[in-house]
């Protein structure tokens, strides 16, 4: 899996004072590579954190239809709060389905989750059915340097 980092470009004049300091991760998880062996409770390392970064907001969107496992759902969180970003997406929604957390209901989407240590995002499983053997969805982090 290849995580992808998306950081502001304009350090020298950013459009608001600390705005340079604000990036997104993105990483795509591929249920087809080794999903045959994926049970419920397993949990899915999806992106690295690094020291030192205020994560904001994280969403997942599928980008390719579950196959093989009736009922798919996860929640989205770290090591610390497991459902801290959204208590429940469906990975077996339709493409282009986009699940997030909200203010006010989840808590690391209102108060933002500081990382002193680097950490993951981590997607905790809950599976029904035969086993996976295709779906994709990408998993992307809102984030801000606290460095």
């Amino acid at each position: 899996m290849a995580v992808t980092f998306a950081l502001a470009t304009n350090d020298t004049n950013p459009p608001w004072p600390g705005s340079a300091d604000y990036f997104t991760m993105e990483n795509e998880v591929d249920l087809g590579v080794d999903a045959s062996t994926a049970v419920s409770t397993d949990i899915i390392e999806a992106l690295a954190i690094p020291a030192n970064t205020e994560v904001l907001q994280v969403r997942v969107k599928i980008t390719e239809a579950l196959a093989g496992a009736a009922v798919m759902t996860c929640t989205t969180g770290y090591g610390g709060a497991a459902n801290c970003f959204d208590a429940s997406a469906n990975l077996a929604a339709a493409v282009g389905t986009i699940y997030y957390g909200l203010g006010g209901t989840d808590a690391g989407v209102t108060n933002g989750v500081p990382f002193a240590t680097a950490d993951t995002i981590d997607l905790v499983l809950t599976i029904t059915g035969t086993p996976i053997t295709a779906g994709k969805f990408k998993v992307k982090a809102w984030c801000r340097s606290l460095a």
